[in-house]
């Protein structure tokens, strides 16, 4: 195993605004699921 992540993608989702307020509030909530998915697929996320 490499001692840190292979690749790091700054997926745009997480530059909105409104999600920022919430990730704000909600200091342990993390990304999961379609959006991860689609920002590696370079889809736009829809499901968030």
């Amino acid at each position: 195993m490499t001692p840190g992540p292979a690749l790091r993608i700054a997926p745009a989702f997480l530059t909105d605004p409104a999600l920022l307020m919430i990730l704000a509030a909600l200091p342990d909530a993390r990304m999961v699921g379609g959006c991860v998915r689609d920002a590696l697929a370079g889809r736009d996320v829809a499901d968030i």
